[in-house]
C-alpha cells in the first residue's frame, strides 16, 4: 500500500469525513465511474427508437443545403393595408375594462 497526502477544499473534506473508513471503496467506485464508457443519453436512445420506426429521419445534405439557400432569400414584403390597425380594432371591441 502507498500513502497519499491530499490537499482538498474544506467543504469536500467535510463531505468525506463520514466515509473515512471506506475511502478505498469510495475511490474505487469513483474511478470506475470516471473510466466507465460513456453511456447513451435518454435523448440519443429516443432518437434511435424514432429513427428505427421511420417516424423521423436524419437531415439529408440536400435538405440542409436547400434550407440555407432559401434562408438567404429575402422574406416576403409586408402588405400595406390602409385603415385602422388591428390592435386598435381589438381595443375598441373590448370596451372599457
Amino acid at each position: 500500500m502507498e500513502t497519499l497526502i491530499l490537499q482538498i477544499p474544506e467543504e469536500l473534506a467535510n463531505r468525506i469525513k463520514p466515509y473515512r473508513h471506506q475511502l478505498m471503496h469510495v475511490l474505487e467506485v469513483g474511478l470506475a465511474h470516471i473510466n466507465a464508457p460513456i453511456s447513451e443519453t435518454a435523448r440519443d436512445k429516443t432518437l434511435q427508437a424514432l429513427q428505427a420506426t421511420g417516424l423521423i429521419q436524419p437531415l439529408s445534405l440536400e435538405l440542409i443545403t436547400r434550407y440555407k439557400v432559401n434562408q438567404k432569400r429575402s422574406r416576403r414584403s409586408r402588405l400595406q393595408i390602409s385603415g385602422i390597425p388591428l390592435s386598435q380594432i381589438i381595443i375598441e371591441q373590448r370596451g372599457k375594462l
